[in-house]
């Protein structure tokens, strides 16, 4: 019984969507032993996967979707592969931004530096 409360209370952390991503992988990690403890034979397998590893979403998701928000905002500029890819040198996307506009300019609509 312990073990189905553990999981509801998992579940429903993860639902509100408040919590860290540590914390959140850590929850997955033991929803998924409870259910293997239960079932071993429910999972054929699992893949571990951290961002970027098995797509290039940093390329093909974040910097397109960096240049989208920019472009709603009216803003002229574009983060090619080349520029982006240096970039990612810098981890956190609201980090990047801030090195970014530092070496660039900042746009005339941002109050906060």
């Amino acid at each position: 019984m312990r073990e189905f409360v553990v999981q509801a209370s998992c579940l429903q952390a993860l639902r509100r969507g408040n919590v860290p991503w540590r914390i959140r992988d850590a929850l997955l990690i033991i929803i998924i032993i409870i259910i293997l403890r239960r079932k071993p034979t429910l999972l054929k397998a699992l893949i571990f996967d951290c961002d970027g590893v098995l797509a290039d979403t940093e390329r093909d998701g974040h910097r397109v979707a960096f240049n989208r928000a920019f472009q709603e905002k009216g803003y002229t500029f574009t983060w090619d592969v080349d520029l982006y890819g240096e970039l990612l040198k810098v981890s956190g996307g609201k980090e990047r931004m801030r090195h970014y506009f530092i070496q660039h300019g900042w746009p005339n609509d941002v109050k906060d530096q």
